[in-house]
């Protein structure tokens, strides 16, 4: 009788203990990740996608047939007007002609015979530009009246191309940032946009002038980020401290209490809330919140 009983005191405390330790542990606070709504900029862009062109395309015409002889730009390179471009020789059969007819001149016919082919073998700029096309090559025949090469000049523009939905958010005057291969080259301006004139399709075409100091080749394809919306100094939270719900899980003396994040403008990576700068809130791991559960911020986190 007396070893019964004694088996049931120790099987008594033994709950007791048992339900002891899971008070202690339901009350023990939970620890959890936080961040400080603090003061930052909200940044958003539309990104496109685009082409380098010129409002003016000049040809360069050949004035003699022949044979190139020296080639001495590429494409892309910068020239100005009157710059020699190329040398065009007149073969053979042409020489031959022109010997015969310096036998039937005097000096200054001979003399403005051979200065007039001296500035016909070489082809010059017409204008001050940026040499588009080079349709020719060293040794390469030229008929005269064709065109050997094209030189962009005028006012460099960026033509792209937008949907419906991110048109909506791009205006007149705003800023650009240009990039060729995932490397920054420099900034536009929005000149203009407007739909296109076509029936089946329903997408905007934005044209974008480039800010002094960016030189851009005609026919290269540049990706622009175009900063529709800028705030400076407004409080903000990660996203990643947003519910799905919109909401925050406020930390307010340990107990952690569910509020609304009060979002006015997002980006890609944070909120522009109205919430009071320098509270606490959870940082992620919002399924093991809970209305009015005692947490503990974890160590390492502001």
């Amino acid at each position: 009788m007396r070893k019964k009983q004694v088996l049931q005191l120790l099987t008594m405390l033994t709950a007791t203990a048992a339900v002891c330790a899971g008070l202690f542990l339901r009350h023990q606070p939970m620890e959890v990740a936080a961040v400080r709504v603090a003061k930052g900029n909200i940044c958003r862009t539309v990104g496109v996608a685009g082409t380098v062109c010129y409002t003016q395309e000049t040809p360069v015409t050949a004035m003699v047939s022949g044979m190139v002889d020296a080639l001495y730009v590429i494409e892309g390179e910068r020239v100005t007007q009157g710059q020699a471009l190329a040398r065009i020789s007149g073969g053979t059969a042409q020489e031959q002609a022109v010997l015969a007819l310096m036998t039937h001149l005097d000096d200054d016919g001979r003399s403005a015979l051979t200065q007039t082919l001296a500035e016909g073998s070489v082809l010059r700029a017409p204008v001050s530009g940026i040499v588009q096309r080079v349709a020719t090559a060293a040794y390469a025949p030229v008929q005269a009246g064709s065109i050997p090469m094209t030189i962009a000049a005028g006012a460099p523009e960026i033509v792209c191309l937008c949907v419906p939905a991110d048109a909506e958010d791009v205006r007149v005057g705003q800023l650009a940032d240009i990039s060729t291969n995932g490397k920054h080259c420099g900034y536009a301006t929005v000149a203009s946009i407007k739909p296109m004139i076509a029936e089946s399709s329903s997408a905007y075409r934005l044209i974008l002038t480039p800010q002094d100091g960016l030189t851009l080749s005609p026919g290269i394809e540049v990706e622009a980020q175009i900063t529709a919306e800028y705030h400076a100094q407004v409080t903000t939270l990660p996203l990643s401290a947003i519910t799905p719900d919109e909401t925050v899980w406020w930390i307010a003396d340990g107990i952690c209490t569910e509020i609304p994040a009060q979002i006015v403008q997002t980006d890609e990576n944070s909120a522009w809330v109205s919430l009071p700068e320098g509270i606490s809130v959870v940082n992620g791991e919002f399924d093991r919140c809970q209305q009015g559960v005692r947490v503990r911020i974890a160590e390492g986190t502001p």
